[in-house]
């Protein structure tokens, strides 16, 4: 053997050696090592050693081996070395650190260290063995009353003494994993794991299962007092999974300390009727914290706790309710934040007196109801109560797991995990600090199976201090307590937003960005440079499944009245603003909302949501209310506001606090709140107006003759005449209720449709037979049509004018009399005794008279008259059965010898009551017929509906809206002709005008830009007219004609203008729009013409299987889910046909195209000049080059600027 090969026997020396650190490479390590890479791969010869580095891993910076670590040796008491263990530490991290193995740390600490689970469950705050020995004493607990955690506690001088054995209770108790004595099962349920040490858990356990699992919600008694969400009480429940439903909140009275409804009276008598438990809260935020009732509630629980108690005991039985509910925010040390005048309103003993109320009201609840406390997920506040003590006592805790973030977290870094400024976006419903929240409470004591856990349906929202930065780390603005992100509309509260509303936004298509965010495992929405996190149902659902796995007792929602609106806002007609209050003009920007927007202005309702925007979403509130209302005063366009679904199902229950609601819950047989937008609508179909004045109100507003097309079509397939029209429901004995509208001389009154109500006997031998049968539409509508007569005049009988059945009865009865009797005979006589089965009237004798006289101008061939086949002209007599001398009693209303009377003559109180179909209050099963299972639905008719049954009987819904179009390049145009509608005279003159200098705009292309269901550019030209006009004075009302609004009328339409297209861009200049300020409602009622033709007449040139073909298999766009069976998908579509629109003109051209006619020129101001309607670009200003004679840019004074 050599010297060398002996050498290489000879002990390897000791290299100097570092350790890994965090993020070390061997590049790093080598510049720590101060050596050159190549010798640092040359002293570490593993081949892989670069590419399995770990932190802790120790490397040798010169030639040798690896110094080996001593294992640590037990102290001098036993006890083994001990570690602390921190947030980071691994068993291999220490394995390392130490010199042993993850084998050597399991084997020392496997069932004998306190809380030991094993080496992938280290828990933190506890002390383990890296080395041989007796257990160590965990750290001491301040409260502990019994085992390891008390203070003090010497350990065991051998292994024959558990931990677990250490400080016993008296006498024989239990002693639970957290220190505290009892005879409880979450005292005595040890729920170790296997190999566990004592004091030790089940992660997955904590107080085994509870016996059902549950879902409670909350209800804001108050949220009736919000302008839009009025869910009733009734309605709690809302999807019928609720087991629980707490009322927030009941009152406090401060001198007899008894509990009182305040806010919601006419909803407690419905809440306490639910099907499910019914729990009273007390507190709240702004109870525990505002200045005049924060003491209240802490005086009631500190200084008053017996006789507290015993008035919320007495409360429960005597109102039959489930349990209370107490929510006090937050007793002291834990609020040292919440002030009142500059103080903090909280003292430290304020947990102990908590726990002692809660002690005291428990035992005096009745037995079988509930006591409860809502308890915060946050550290700092939660640290004040003595909650394992708590969730000894109660019945479950609502863990407001929903707030783990807010506006109030502003500047203050201790609310974050790693954030220094205080100000950093996260999500209020962060799904790992929500879990780590529930591992705090847990770890306090509180058994899982007492845990409620939050769930939001509402968005807690940040305004974004950099637009579209909204990560972890990104920034919010404004302070603690203002928030500068938008308001909803209906909780208007700054930094909070209602799921609804939320939803709203979204199916509104006005810019809202969505997305699931997987690192907080919340929804989340960016709009208009706000950030709001929120949680849809399928997001709570995924979560509920989480808890119930891990043995929680449930969640809660805050709260069921925030999740969307529903048949109790959709009722809800709005009432008619006061004067001075509301919108004076509306402009209908959707396809969808007809011409409601512009008829509902006039009475001075303009809905914000349609005003600005309007998607097509069936279940948009605004647009239903929108429909209630206009129908309330007698418009209802049967494309908008008729049926859109199937099926409704009645609520026979009584209503306290309103029994005239008509619960609609359409097909949704499975889910008692679907709303079915249509069948609301199906319920105004019938309502009609009746007006005085020359002309109706502007569009076709004729919604008779579309309600009453399926009679009149039988009656024409039967070949004979019938009738419809609008009666007047107004009291028989009271003048009709005639409503002026704003902005002109139209006066309404509303009434219902009547469809072919009665027949005329053609073959009767007897004038009594002759004359029609009043009982055939009841003396009601008959005298309500006499009324109307009288007021309105032979107007009501003019030519092309729907003639209601009672004023067609009336008429037909007058034609009758005077064709048989001769004027000599008294007709008028014959005529008043066919009507005396209808006494009661207000009228007196001289109207009757009057009446009659109206009816005898008519025209022949407006009424159902026909000549009597068996009685002669003219042959009628005074005194026989037609005209009996003797009145002294009216005649039966039966039709004469052969007539059969059916309703006698008896007015009905009220119009005829809508079908119900409630089934004895039994659910339906799910049926959807064949052709509804697939419909085209919404004015445009750019929604494909399918619906199908699920098999749990559930009626499933998706809604394919086709929001846009793209025209192929190819497309074949399709023309759209119309004729301008002359009740709008200053726009047809304007545009006719227009087109005479300008040919090309005779027919107009529709852009790509229109073929969308709601589009518009803000043309140039409109401002460019404001800027020559902008002279104070001119536009005011005492210079005009018209009185009332005037607007800024373009052509041509801005709905037909691309960005590039030069009358857009050109606008105030040659080659731009003309403009002319005319009369609101002529312009606003001009665009009827063309509103969505784009899209609309598009839609309808494709045949039905074609149209359905191109929807399915369209682009999909955003998807949105207002309920869980309920789906709504954005689609994009390519078509083969490009609209374009023409629009014709009938009007003979008066002087300078009706500008003289203006009743919005000044004329007052500036007499010589009606150009003042027009730009001074218009080519009517080149044939007036005098004009304009005034400045309008400057301010209007007589005499110097202006006549």
């Amino acid at each position: 053997m050599g010297l060398g090969s002996r050498q290489k026997l000879e002990k390897r020396a000791v290299c100097k050696s570092i350790r890994v650190g965090s993020g070390g490479t061997c590049t790093t390590l080598s510049v720590r090592c101060g050596i050159r890479g190549a010798d640092f791969v040359k002293y570490n010869t593993k081949s892989n050693l670069c590419s399995t580095l770990r932190e802790g891993d120790a490397v040798c910076c010169s030639a040798g081996d690896l110094p080996k670590s001593e294992t640590p040796k037990p102290n001098a008491d036993g006890t083994c070395a001990t570690h602390l263990i921190h947030n980071g530490d691994t068993c291999d991290s220490l394995s390392k650190l130490f010199g042993v193995t993850v084998k050597d740390l399991e084997k020392w600490n496997k069932g004998r260290t306190w809380a030991w689970t094993e080496c992938k469950n280290l828990v933190l705050g506890y002390n383990m063995c890296v080395g041989p020995g007796l257990p160590p004493l965990p750290p001491p607990q301040k409260g502990a009353e019994c085992g390891p955690l008390v203070p003090g506690t010497k350990p065991p001088k051998d292994d024959s003494v558990s931990l677990a054995d250490l400080n016993p209770c008296p006498p024989k108790a239990c002693c639970s994993n957290w220190g505290f004595c009892g005879v409880f099962p979450d005292h005595c349920k040890i729920n170790t794991p296997k190999d566990g040490g004592p004091g030790s858990k089940n992660p997955d356990l904590n107080g085994g299962a509870p016996s059902q699992y549950g879902r409670v919600g909350y209800y804001e008694a108050y949220g009736m007092n919000r302008d839009c969400l009025w869910l009733k009480a009734k309605n709690a429940n809302t999807d019928g999974s609720y087991t629980d439903i707490h009322w927030a909140f009941l009152s406090i009275d401060p001198l007899s300390w008894r509990p009182y409804i305040g806010e919601g009276k006419s909803q407690w008598n419905a809440f306490k009727k639910l099907k499910v438990k019914r729990i009273v809260s007390l507190g709240g935020w702004a109870d525990s914290t505002e200045p005049g009732k924060y003491n209240i509630i802490r005086e009631a629980i500190i200084t008053n706790r017996e006789k507290f108690a015993t008035n919320l005991a007495q409360f429960a039985k005597d109102e039959g309710i489930d349990g209370v509910d107490i929510d006090w925010e937050y007793p002291y040390p834990g609020a040292p934040d919440i002030e009142v005048g500059g103080k903090v309103i909280g003292q430290k003993t304020d947990g102990l007196n908590y726990l002692r109320f809660l002690t005291v009201l428990k035992d005096k609840m009745p037995a079988g109801k509930t006591v409860s406390i809502a308890a915060p997920a946050s550290y700092w506040y939660l640290k004040a109560f003595p909650i394992d003590k708590i969730a000894e006592v109660i019945d479950y805790i609502v863990y407001m797991t929903y707030d783990l973030h807010g506006q109030w977290d502003y500047g203050n870094a201790n609310a974050y995990d790693m954030c220094e400024s205080g100000k950093c976006i996260r999500s209020h419903v962060n799904m790992t600090e929500t879990k780590n929240a529930l591992s705090m409470i847990t770890k306090a004591g509180v058994p899982n199976r007492k845990i409620f856990v939050g769930e939001s349906s509402y968005g807690r929202s940040f305004h974004m201090a950099k637009d579209g930065c909204w990560g972890p780390m990104c920034e919010f603005t404004g302070s603690r307590t203002e928030s500068d992100a938008a308001p909803g509309r209906c909780t208007k509260t700054g930094g909070y937003l209602a799921y609804a509303e939320i939803m709203e936004i979204i199916n509104a298509k006005s810019g809202a960005e969505t997305f699931y965010d997987k690192s907080s495992q919340s929804d989340v929405m960016l709009y208009k440079g706000d950030y709001v996190s929120y949680m849809t149902p399928k997001t709570k659902d995924s979560r509920r499944d989480v808890w119930k796995n891990l043995n929680f007792a449930g969640s809660i929602d805050w709260a069921v009245d925030l999740q969307e609106f529903t048949t109790d806002d959709f009722n809800a007609s709005p009432d008619r603003p006061d004067s001075g209050d509301a919108c004076i003009a509306g402009n209908d920007n959707t396809i969808d909302s007809a011409d409601l927007c512009f008829f509902s202005c006039n009475y001075g309702f303009c809905p914000e949501s349609l005003w600005e925007f309007m998607s097509h979403d069936l279940v948009s509130v605004d647009m239903n209310r929108l429909c209630k209302f206009a129908c309330k005063y007698g418009y209802c366009p049967e494309d908008v506001c008729t049926r859109a679904a199937v099926g409704y199902n009645g609520d026979n229950e009584e209503d306290d606090d309103d029994n005239n609601d008509a619960e609609y819950t359409g097909p949704m047989v499975g889910d008692p709140r679907y709303i079915d937008t249509g069948e609301i609508r199906e319920g105004h179909k019938a309502t009609c107006f009746n007006y005085k004045g020359d002309r109706g109100p502007p569009g076709s507003m004729d919604t008779c003759k579309a309600y009453c097309k399926p009679a009149m079509e039988v009656a024409k397939e039967e070949d004979r005449l019938t009738n419809y029209g609008c009666i007047v429901w107004s009291p028989i004995n009271k003048p009709i209720p005639w409503k002026k509208v704003p902005g002109s001389d139209l006066e309404i009154a509303a009434g219902e449709c009547s469809c072919d109500n009665w027949l005329v006997n053609e073959l009767a031998e007897f004038v009594i037979d002759a004359l029609p049968i009043i009982a055939q539409i009841g003396c009601f509508l008959l005298m309500s049509s006499l009324k109307l007569i009288l007021d309105v005049g032979l107007s009501l009988f003019a030519p092309g004018r729907a003639l209601s059945a009672g004023a067609d009865m009336a008429l037909t009865a007058a034609e009758t009399v005077n064709y048989i009797y001769p004027k000599d005979e008294n007709p008028e006589g014959a005529w008043q005794w066919w009507l005396s089965p209808c006494g009661g009237s207000d009228l007196v004798p001289d109207e009757f008279k009057q009446i009659f006289e109206v009816l005898g101008n008519v025209p022949t061939g407006r009424s159902s008259f026909k000549e009597p086949k068996k009685i002669k002209k003219g042959s009628g007599k005074k005194g026989d059965d037609g005209n009996p001398t003797d009145r002294s009693t009216p005649r039966p209303n039966n039709g004469g010898h052969n007539g059969a009377g059916k309703n006698g003559g008896k007015a009905p109180a009220k119009p005829p009551a809508g079908n119900s179909n409630n089934n004895g209050g039994k659910k339906k099963k799910c049926n959807v017929p064949a052709r509804m299972s697939s419909r085209h639905l919404g004015q445009a008719k750019n929604t494909l509906r399918l619906m199908s049954c699920d098999k749990n009987d559930q009626t499933q819904i998706s809604d394919m809206v086709v929001t846009t179009m793209t025209y192929e390049p190819n497309a074949t145009p399709t023309l759209w002709t119309t004729a301008c509608d002359p009740k709008n005279s200053q726009a047809c003159y304007h545009y006719s005008s227009a087109n005479s200098v300008n040919p090309k705009w005779s027919t107009l292309t529709c852009p790509q830009e229109a073929a969308t269901i709601s589009h518009r550019f803000n043309g140039k030209a409109v401002v460019a007219w404001s800027d020559e006009h902008a002279g104070d004075g001119w536009k005011d009302p005492s210079h005009r004609v018209f009185p009332n609004q005037c607007d800024r009328d373009e052509w041509p339409p801005a709905y037909f203008l691309a960005k590039n297209a030069p009358e857009f861009t050109l606008g105030g200049k040659k080659g731009g729009q003309r403009i002319r300020w005319i009369p609101f409602n002529d312009n606003q009622g001009a665009s009827k013409h063309w509103r969505g033709v784009c899209m609309k007449h598009a839609v309808k040139h494709l045949p039905l299987n074609d149209w359905t073909d191109k929807v399915t298999k369209g682009k999909k766009g955003p998807s949105s889910n207002p309920k869980n069976n309920h789906e709504v998908t954005e689609m994009s579509i390519d078509v083969d046909v490009r609209p374009e629109f023409d629009l014709k003109f009938r009007h003979r051209i008066p002087k300078d195209d009706g500008l003289w006619d203006n009743g919005c020129w000044p004329r007052n101001a500036a007499k010589d000049d009606p150009g003042f309607a027009l730009l001074r670009i218009d080519e009517w200003y080149d044939k007036h080059k005098n004009l304009p004679k005034w400045d309008y840019t400057q301010p209007y004074k007589k005499g110097s600027n202006g006549d």
